[in-house]
């Protein structure tokens, strides 16, 4: 996540929202692609377990979903971050996977309103 490819992502169109704290410091970030595959969503360490994650996650949808997306998401979420997306309404779609050393779980969201 350097800023280097933030910004990449930026200009081929990716969806960004960004939590600050009251100091402004970054204490939360989800992106998306195509306003369909949620491909990053991080909360810093001192800031889980507060719901965070859930607003992040409820501005990136809202705005897929305001810009044509018809409810259906993906997201290739790390083993530890599974239950989050479950919360989510996610749910898999294949077994744990290893692609170059990049661990992950396939997970969908069909009906996302």
């Amino acid at each position: 996540m350097s800023t280097e490819r933030i910004e990449q992502y930026l200009s081929e169109g990716y969806l960004y929202v960004v939590a600050l704290d009251c100091a402004e410091k970054v204490v939360g970030v989800a992106g998306m692609r195509d306003y369909s595959h949620l491909f990053h969503l991080f909360v810093d360490d001192e800031n889980q377990g507060k719901g965070l994650s859930r607003k992040l996650w409820d501005k990136v949808k809202e705005a897929a979903l305001r810009n044509g997306n018809c409810g259906r998401f993906t997201v290739n979420s790390a083993l530890n971050a599974e239950n989050v997306y479950l919360r989510f309404g996610f749910k898999r779609i294949d077994g744990i996977r290893n692609r170059n050393g990049m661990v992950d779980i396939p997970m969908i969201l069909d009906k996302a309103y």
